[in-house]
């Protein structure tokens, strides 16, 4: 499931990615500060670079503000087959990351 473990770090926020049946999929550790899930791994596709605006994780459809979507369970998981693959990560002893620099995110996760 989890490429050898490797994990790398960006902004506070530890880096994973998991195999999903050949597809790539990228979780992130969060910091709690906007999810209010601290240390519950989330996923997510990548970093946006918006030069001279700063830096966002891509989240996509996994992060619908509203407030049915908030009350669901799935809210920032959109799948249940995420959900779960974040609880197991939950779960498992990962290491700290070491730092990286935002363009090297998207290249871990490619």
């Amino acid at each position: 499931m989890l490429e050898k473990m490797k994990v790398i770090r960006y902004k506070n926020r530890d880096i994973i990615k998991v195999d999903i049946n050949g597809r790539v999929q990228g979780f992130y550790r969060s910091t709690g500060q906007s999810s209010h899930m601290l240390g519950r791994w989330l996923p997510f596709y990548g970093i946006l670079i918006h030069y001279g605006h700063g830096v966002w994780f891509i989240k996509g459809h996994h992060t619908v503000h509203n407030t049915i979507m908030e009350r669901n369970w799935l809210h920032r998981f959109y799948t249940h087959e995420l959900r779960g693959i974040s609880t197991i990560l939950g779960m498992m002893d990962i290491p700290k990351g070491k730092e990286v620099i935002a363009e090297e995110v998207n290249d871990f996760l490619a």
